[in-house]
């Protein structure tokens, strides 16, 4: 079977074929290794050289971010010798996230999979999955601290931080088209989308002069953890538009049109 037809063969194939194993044999013999885990290799091969950095480059350092978590508490200080309170005390804190930092510092782990689904004999579907993680990552905000006692009344203004750390998944979307004149297959990404599995807070800084009535400081430190629900999403979607107005058209630029048997591979 010659490269053309072995092409066409592969064009031919309308049923449902998730992956090129799933191919009928004279459509697996299209490629020394089967489709899929010729892009993984490319994928990881230039995993650290190039698509590390130009993730690097894509993503600001730091994003704004604007969420809020308030508590309060309350107890008398001066209790009467009869029955009820002398001297009451009441304090409301809030802990107000305004940026994340270092997000910068993502980056693939390891490309894990790439499926492939044949919908249209013109084209394949292909949805590449990476393992990604945060290196140096934190965020910042601003703490309050509004007390009454005794009719003596308080209002303090800090600040607070915090280290970041998450873990997820990176997803590449895209199509490859065999390319019968050019005795090839281009690889084309469209879309790049992150998914974290997991975001947690650590070391959690606050810097607040408490002023008379002491509240323990990690009441306030406990409600920048509570934070974590709305940090999440809001990174994941700021993250996600950085990457997939650049990454996708950088990574379809760099990976190889790759060769059918008997064509020299191209090194990249």
């Amino acid at each position: 079977m010659t490269n053309f037809h072995r092409t066409v063969a592969l064009l031919l194939c309308l049923g449902p074929c998730h992956s090129v194993l799933a191919l009928p044999r004279p459509m697996r013999d299209l490629f020394d290794l089967p489709l899929n885990v010729t892009i993984l290799n490319d994928l990881n091969n230039i995993r650290d050289t190039k698509i590390n950095p130009a993730i690097a480059s894509a993503i600001p350092a730091s994003i704004p971010l604007d969420f809020t978590e308030s508590g309060s508490d309350g107890s008398c200080i001066v209790p009467s010798p009869f029955h009820g309170c002398i001297c009451h005390a009441s304090a409301g804190y809030d802990a107000t996230v305004t940026q994340a930092n270092g997000l910068n510092s993502l980056h693939v782990i390891t490309f894990s999979q790439v499926l492939l689904n044949i919908t249209d004999p013109t084209n394949i579907q292909m949805a590449a999955t990476a393992q990604v993680g945060l290196g140096s990552a934190s965020t910042a905000g601003n703490a309050h601290c509004s007390e009454d006692a005794c009719g003596i009344k308080a209002d303090e203004h800090g600040t607070f931080s915090a280290s970041m750390a998450a873990v997820g998944t990176l997803e590449l979307s895209g199509y490859a088209a065999p390319n019968i004149t050019a005795n090839c297959t281009s690889i084309n990404v469209t879309h790049a989308i992150i998914h974290f599995d997991s975001l947690s807070l650590s070391n959690v800084n606050v810097n607040i002069d408490l002023g008379p009535i002491k509240i323990p400081i990690g009441d306030i430190a406990s409600l920048v953890l509570k934070l974590i629900p709305s940090i999440k999403p809001a990174i994941e979607t700021a993250v996600s538009s950085s990457l997939d107005g650049t990454i996708p058209k950088y990574v379809t630029s760099i990976l190889p049109c790759l060769p059918l048997p008997g064509s020299k591979k191209i090194i990249i």
